[in-house]
Formats: C-alpha cells, structure tokens, sequence
C-alpha cells in the first residue's frame, strides 16, 4: 500500500486481480481497474480490464500507475485520468524472459 497521488488521503493497494484506492477517513473503496474475482488479460477501462496476479504498483506521478501484472508476464500502465490500461512492456501471457527494448513515452 501508498499514498495515493491522485486522490490526497487516500491509499492504493492491490485486492487478488485488481487495483483500488481507499479512503482513510470512510473506510470506502473503490476498483480503479481491473476485477478481483475475475484473473485474465485484457486490456480496458476500469473493471473491464483483466489482470492475473498483480504484484506491484508504482505511481509515476499522479495521473499514471505502472503495474506488475506477474502471472500474464508484463508490465502495464493504468491512467488515473480515465482508468484505461496499457502494456508497457512484456509479452502478455507469454512467459519467460528476454531483454529488449521499452518505449517508457507510452506512460501517461
């Protein structure tokens, strides 16, 4: 968990295969993208997109996330300002390993 730059007070955190922010003071959360009962890939907009075991997440700085989306093998980004994910790097669903290079001007 962090504080969330987007939304002052708040927190984010991971919940199973999706990504929410909660309120410190109402105890009230809310999915900011993907569904926690429901592991897969697709890219989309809030509950639309699928992750399978997302493991970290990191602000970029308030308007985009980037996130580790282990079991599909990728990394993705999240916009804060619409919620729509994105691959950053990786080859979703596809596992193993290979360097290569990463075009960091798709965040945000």
């Amino acid at each position: 968990m962090e504080q969330d730059q987007f939304i002052p007070g708040y927190i984010l955190y991971i919940e199973d295969h999706s990504v929410k922010t909660l309120n410190l003071e109402t105890k009230e959360s809310w999915v900011i993208s993907g569904d926690s009962t429901r592991p897969g890939y697709r890219e989309g907009v809030g509950k639309d997109a699928m992750f399978n075991v997302p493991s970290s997440i990191h602000q970029r700085d308030a308007a985009a996330l980037i996130l580790l989306d282990s079991e599909n093998g990728c990394i993705r980004t999240i916009s804060r300002l619409t919620n729509e994910t994105q691959k950053l790097a990786g080859f979703c669903r596809l596992s193993g390993d290979k360097d290569g290079n990463c075009d960091f001007a798709l965040i945000g």
